[in-house]
């Protein structure tokens, strides 16, 4: 089981999950990460091999992802934070 970040918003991490694999195979085929005009696709995507994994297993369920968390995933994977932003985050903290 993924541990949840954040137990306020319980059930984000299984959400965040199942969308990785609709977005990892979108970037398969494309040969490109989505981006917010591709979310309708990356969402079947999502949903297909939610089925699959659920008929593979009857142990697996169906993680109903909302909208607006699964629109942001889509919308963010072609983002990187730089590594300055991160050396300077740890020297402020």
């Amino acid at each position: 089981m993924i541990e949840p970040p954040d137990l306020a918003k319980f059930g984000r991490s299984e959400q965040l999950h199942a969308a990785l694999f609709g977005i990892s195979q979108f970037a398969q085929e494309n040969s490109r990460y989505p981006a917010e005009a591709d979310h309708d696709a990356v969402l079947a995507l999502t949903n297909a091999a939610m089925d699959a994994n659920q008929k593979a297993d009857e142990g697996n369920f169906k993680v109903e992802i909302e909208a607006d968390v699964f629109r942001k995933a889509v919308s963010w994977t072609g983002s990187s934070i730089s590594p300055m932003s991160a050396f300077f985050g740890g020297i402020i903290a």
